[in-house]
């Protein structure tokens, strides 16, 4: 679902749609998008939301695209709905869908990044 299928006929002027499509920069989220639809639908199949047949259909689809897909998408969530279906978000605003990934994120920049200290310590102490 690109953009044009997100907002159905809407003509949205190029620069105000360039403005507002994050997918390139969101691409490096993707493996955080995941992660947090892998726990999320645990979540949903233990309340009921989520069959365990659409649960099985969920993670199965979450291991088979480890790459963020080609297309033209708003954001990562968009694509990830596409991909996982409407019921990936149920009972979870956009907010939190974009501080968890940006919370993943910057947890992994912070460890590469202690990573890296700790070279450049060992290499300063050697």
């Amino acid at each position: 679902m690109g953009l044009k299928a997100q907002w159905g006929e809407a003509r949205l002027s190029p620069c105000f749609r360039e403005l507002n499509a994050s997918w390139p920069t969101d691409r490096r989220l993707w493996a955080h998008e995941l992660s947090q639809a892998r726990a999320w639908a645990r979540e949903l199949a233990r309340l009921g939301v989520l069959s365990e047949g659409e649960l099985r259909e969920i993670l199965e689809k979450v291991r088979k695209n480890p790459e963020p897909p080609e297309g033209d998408f708003e954001d990562v969530h968009a694509a990830a709905e596409l991909l996982l279906g409407p019921k990936i978000h149920a009972a979870r605003s956009r907010n939190e869908l974009v501080v968890g990934d940006e919370l993943l994120w910057w947890r992994e920049a912070a460890q590469e990044c202690l990573g890296m200290l700790k070279g450049l310590l060992g290499d300063l102490l050697d």
